[in-house]
């Protein structure tokens, strides 16, 4: 489900089997992107969340094995597992 951190820190996760899709928003856009569990980020219903379709600063990103990703803290994210197994290990800052 698409969220920040309730402990508000920054974040990091490194890929070690299989692939995962991320959804990573800017805190600039919270406005647009209502309670955390409301919009799912991969499939959103823009008739539930309008707003959600004027996002400006949200990405997407697929990590292969290897591959780490950063995340400032108060980012809103979203994971998909699409390999399994998938596994990774994250940490915070």
């Amino acid at each position: 489900f698409n969220h920040k951190d309730t402990l508000r820190t920054s974040s990091w996760q490194v890929q070690l089997i299989g692939q995962k899709k991320w959804h990573l928003c800017s805190p600039l856009d919270d406005r647009k992107l209502y309670r955390a569990g409301d919009v799912d980020a991969f499939q959103p219903d823009y008739r539930y969340y309008p707003k959600f379709r004027n996002v400006k600063t949200c990405y997407q990103v697929i990590l292969q094995p290897g591959d780490l990703i950063y995340y400032p803290k108060d980012y809103w994210h979203q994971t998909l597992n699409l390999d399994t197994p998938t596994l990774a290990l994250s940490g915070t800052v």
